[in-house]
């Protein structure tokens, strides 16, 4: 019996061992969960702040984002009103050009056209009176009466 009794406290001293093996390893695991649950608590600690700073950046961002709105409203009615009003300006803009054709035309056919016709005239009366003048220049060669009839 003394050999079942040997038998049964080497198994049991056996056991013991893995359990304290199994301990040990649980311990780690727990110590390793604990330092896990340390670093959620100090982070835990520090998010009001966080969330205070943030809410203040957002603010800050929001104020920003709305004068940039109202800045982009003012921009987009000015350029609506610059092209409504722009479209009388082209208008005044076609109409005198309009004028200006009319007036280059006149010029052309009033003006230009008549200037050059006096001009070709005045150029042709000219060079008739050089070739008159010339003629009258020249001297005259007298000939004599024939005879021979």
């Amino acid at each position: 019996m003394e050999l079942w009794l040997q038998a049964a406290i080497s198994l049991a001293l056996l056991s013991f061992s893995a359990l304290c093996i199994y301990a040990i390893l649980t311990l780690k695991d727990v110590r390793g969960a604990l330092r896990l649950v340390q670093t959620i608590s100090q982070s835990l600690e520090k998010l009001p702040q966080e969330l205070k700073e943030l809410r203040v950046r957002l603010l800050g961002t929001l104020q920003n984002l709305e004068e940039t709105t109202k800045n982009s409203a003012l921009i987009t009615q000015k350029i609506n009103h610059d092209l409504n009003s722009s479209g009388g300006i082209f208008a005044e803009i076609e109409a005198l050009a309009g004028q200006l054709r009319k007036l280059r035309e006149f010029l052309q056919t009033g003006i230009i056209q008549p200037l050059g016709s006096i001009a070709v005239t005045v150029s042709a009366l000219s060079k008739g009176s050089e070739a008159f003048s010339e003629a009258l220049r020249k001297p005259r060669n007298v000939q004599p009466p024939r005879t021979d009839r």
